[in-house]
């Protein structure tokens, strides 16, 4: 797989993602592809926002979950908590 980061973690969560397939339904296409989850984790990295949030990239890649301010009202406390324990778990490994 091609590297879409320049974060060597961010790297590794998304290999695994891309090694599980459509096993992640919340990543694949319709078609069963993993094209829409290569453009955004793309998107993030052009963005910007995987060097400055990558805590916040890792979660999402992990748990599927894209917090935004219009959504946030609408991911149930479980998901919530599952995100925040990639967040923590990501800064655990880049010590």
């Amino acid at each position: 797989m091609e590297q879409i980061f320049t974060n060597p973690i961010l790297n590794r969560a998304a290999e695994e993602l891309f090694e599980q397939g459509c096993n992640r339904d919340y990543w694949a296409a319709p078609d069963g592809s993993m094209d829409y989850a290569r453009a955004v984790l793309t998107s993030f990295q052009k963005s910007g926002i995987a060097d400055s949030s990558p805590e916040k990239v890792y979660a999402t890649i992990k748990t599927g979950i894209l917090f935004t301010r219009g959504n946030v009202r609408f991911i149930s406390k479980a998901d919530r908590d599952d995100w925040d324990r990639y967040a923590r778990e990501y800064e655990r490994r880049r010590q």
